[in-house]
Parts: C-alpha cells; structure tokens; sequence
C-alpha cells in the first residue's frame, strides 16, 4: 500500500535524520496520511491557507498486511477533503519498522 502525508520542513528535516514518523506531545496522537498524492497536497494546502509555511509530500511504501489496524475514514471538510488514514501513537512503530519512505521534495509549496 502507498499513503502520502503532507509535512513541514522541519517534520522532513526530522524524518530525514531520524528515518521514523514521531509523535510530538501535545499533538495528534499519532499521524495521518491521505490514499493518493492529490490528497496530499490537498490537506498541506489547506494548512499552507492558514500558517503559510511551505510543505513537502513524503510517499510511504508498506505491506497491507501491517496496515490493518490503522483507521480509514472519509471527510469532506475544509482541511481533509478524500480517504484519510489514521496511525495512532501505538501503531507508528509498526508503521515506522515496515516502512520505506521517499520525500518528494519537487513537490514544495512557497507561493
């Protein structure tokens, strides 16, 4: 399965040092990621509309077999418009030991 997940800078800075998705306290318990690029871009456009802060998309390659616990929910809201999927704080090291991850960085947005 590929999911897409629209990040800071500073959360691909991180990710690229690190190699795993982190939690900070004090946000979401965990991450989302959206079923296709265009969603994507989508969430970190809306979140652009509000902070102005550039973003990158980073792609994530995983098994199906490890994703059968995460969440999948629909929303069609102002920031999350298509399939987003949930990975709770106690799913991220599953997600963080199966994972390949490619940052997309073509994909920045500065306007």
């Amino acid at each position: 399965m590929e999911l897409y997940r629209s990040i800071s800078l500073e959360e691909s800075e991180d990710l690229e040092a690190t190699g795993i998705f982190r939690a900070k306290e004090g946000q979401y318990e965990g991450k989302l990621f959206a079923s296709s690029f265009a969603d994507a871009c989508k969430f970190g456009l809306g979140f652009f509309k509000l902070d102005q802060k550039p973003f990158v998309i980073v792609k994530v390659t995983i098994d199906d077999e490890h994703t059968r616990d995460f969440s999948y929910e629909y929303y069609d809201e102002y920031l999350v418009d298509g399939l987003t999927i949930g990975v709770d704080r106690d799913y991220l090291n599953l997600l963080n030991q199966n994972m390949i991850f490619e940052i997309l960085d073509f994909v920045q947005f500065t306007f």
